[in-house]
């Protein structure tokens, strides 16, 4: 590879923010067995001192490194920082980062030893009145160069994500003071405090069904099959593919690049054949590719420079300004001779770098984070971004419930989480393929708000959001989702958040939000008293528990559902079997009152 000395670009503050937002969260299911990352595990081990330490443990802190370097590596492969948590709590048993290997005192002490041998650098979180944001941790080029140069990582096949063993998870939520040092402000900061779990005869049947449902899942294939013409965005592309394909979450199984001048790309026709190894290292492949190095204040951060026709330097505005430049690059002679693999995850790895380091219009911090979420979820079809077509098979299927306010009743909340295909859009779930065939999703059409009034004893089959003009209803929907879950005096900040984060105007005035809930509530007068209560957890204890057992059902019968909260994904052959159930399972808990179903 070639020396990467020359070739430092320099962030402004703006780009160095915008950069740290695109953070993907630690994983501690980002595993490997192939022996050169446990080689270069071991070299670091050695180095940090670890490998002198007296301690009857030491296995568990090389598998603690190991997390590390996994993470460290997927995160430079997607060109962004990784997010990891500080909160002792999530490093409980039944916390976020619970696997027996994962303390915070062994954490902590990696964490600090790889930075002090320069091979992690770090940005600590904060709070403030407006903002929370974890630490954020990524690679330096003295680790990346021990990666690439003298170990042999492969951006594709090395990392592979493991079953989530946490089936059933407890949490509290707590909250605490914190001062923003800068003003000065108190501000009330929520915590997810995880609580340990005794098996009961509850919880061991709940483990008995997800380990049926994620066997069921194991046996099956979850395929996304995307087409020129369909929709996507490039959220999608950057943070669901990418990271899915570096990660081992998701495995290509075919696609094509819409080059300029195909008679000089025959090559890429040539079909996958996922039976053989991943290629060897990437680096080995192509020989302009260098890391280069960009830098902001005392931070220097590696990232792959990919090979391209030219850098655009625009400042971005809407998808249109992104587009012409991207696709641009497919005119490149550089890319003749570029495995299938390798040439679509450099691809929509230069796509990201582009939107990590373009510069956006707005005149604050906020405003800049509002047009660029705005630029990420536009709509557009895939041929757009320079690709024909796109399929993967979904690794990361398996499923987990998690509980809320501590209850031990096992009462409150209780959804099922986990599985990639939860994480992408309802529009990208239209392509999802159960064993090659197409799917259905099937939804409870206002299922809360229905679920309050059958409660009362009503009967509700109205539309819950049709309220004022028909141009509303986006926006009183949003409302919706916080008057079930936001108790009164966190419901305001709430709907303010969530509508600024969705675009959709609301007025002016410290009055307008007030008027959107008044409004709100006046329309649903029966059951207002449940409005902005944070009635929430309980109504998705019994949506969690109509759905756990809808799916009991469709394995009985072994038939894979894949649920999404309130809806669930089938093969359209079980379609009118998955309406019969949802029906009647609602009607059991819900005193005989039946649904609204949608079909997706």
């Amino acid at each position: 590879m070639q020396n990467s000395s020359n070739q430092i670009q320099k962030f402004n503050k703006n780009q160095f923010k915008d950069w740290l937002l695109t953070s993907i969260p630690f994983s501690i299911w980002r595993c490997s067995n192939k022996k050169h990352i446990i080689e270069a595990r071991n070299h670091i081990f050695k180095e940090i001192g670890e490998e002198y330490r007296h301690s009857r443990y030491k296995s568990r802190d090389q598998e603690m490194l190991l997390n590390f370097v996994n993470n460290l590596w997927v995160g430079f492969c997607c060109g962004c920082p990784i997010q990891i948590s500080r909160n002792k709590n999530k490093y409980s048993k039944s916390g976020v980062y619970s696997k027996v290997h994962f303390t915070y005192e062994r954490m902590d002490r990696i964490f600090w030893k790889l930075v002090r041998h320069g091979y992690m650098q770090y940005t600590i979180g904060y709070f403030t009145e407006e903002d929370a944001r974890e630490t954020r941790i990524w690679a330096t080029e003295k680790l990346i160069r021990l990666f690439v140069d003298d170990f042999k990582f492969n951006v594709i096949g090395d990392i592979y994500t493991e079953r989530t063993v946490n089936q059933i998870q407890l949490r509290n939520e707590i909250k605490k003071s914190r001062i923003n040092k800068v003003t000065g402000k108190k501000r009330k900061v929520k915590f997810h405090k995880s609580v340990k779990i005794d098996d009961t005869d509850a919880t061991l049947m709940m483990r008995k069904d997800l380990e049926t449902y994620n066997n069921l899942a194991e046996e099956n294939t979850v395929s996304v099959k995307i087409h020129g013409d369909d929709l996507i965005t490039p959220k999608f592309l950057t943070d669901v593919f990418l990271t899915g394909l570096v990660s081992g979450a998701i495995t290509l199984t075919d696609s094509a690049l819409d080059y300029k001048n195909p008679k000089d790309h025959q090559f890429y026709n040539d079909d996958i054949d996922s039976s053989k190894e991943p290629v060897s290292s990437v680096f080995t492949h192509l020989p302009g590719l260098m890391i280069t190095s960009l830098s902001y204040d005392q931070y220097k951060i590696p990232i792959l420079s990919v090979p391209h026709h030219k850098e655009p330097h625009v400042v971005l505005d809407d998808i249109d300004s992104l587009l012409s430049p991207i696709t641009h690059t497919l005119y490149s002679q550089q890319w003749q001779g570029f495995q299938k693999k390798l040439a679509l995850f450099l691809y929509v790895l230069y796509i990201k770098k582009i939107l990590s380091l373009m510069k956006m219009k707005g005149r604050n911090d906020k405003d800049r984070k509002k047009r660029r979420k705005k630029l990420m979820e536009t709509e557009r079809p895939l041929i757009d971004f320079g690709i024909r077509h796109l399929e993967f098979e979904i690794n990361k299927k398996s499923l987990h419930r998690v509980f809320n306010r501590a209850s031990l009743e096992f009462d409150k909340g209780g959804r099922f989480y986990g599985p990639l295909y939860q994480g992408i859009s309802s529009q990208i779930r239209k392509y999802i393929q159960i064993n090659g065939n197409d799917t259905v999703e099937v939804d409870y059409s206002g299922m809360h708000i229905r679920m309050l009034y059958h409660q009362q004893g009503q009967e509700y089959t109205a539309d819950p959001y049709n309220i004022g003009k028909k141009s509303e209803r986006a926006k009183y929907k949003l409302v919706s989702l916080i008057s079930i879950n936001a108790e009164k005096n966190e419901a305001p900040g709430a709907i303010k958040e969530i509508l600024d984060g969705e675009n959709i105007r609301y007025g002016s005035g410290s009055g307008c939000i007030t008027k959107l809930m008044d409004n709100y509530r006046d329309y649903h007068d029966q059951i207002k008293d449940y409005l902005f209560s944070g009635a929430g957890v309980e109504l998705q204890n019994t949506d969690s528990n109509i759905m756990n057992e809808i799916l009991a059902e469709l394995s009985s019968r072994g038939i894979v559902g894949l649920p999404i909260h309130d809806s669930i994904i089938v093969e359209k052959q079980h379609q009118e079997l998955l309406e019969t159930l949802m029906v009647e399972k609602y009607q059991k808990r819900m005193n005989g009152f039946a649904p609204v179903l949608k079909v997706a």
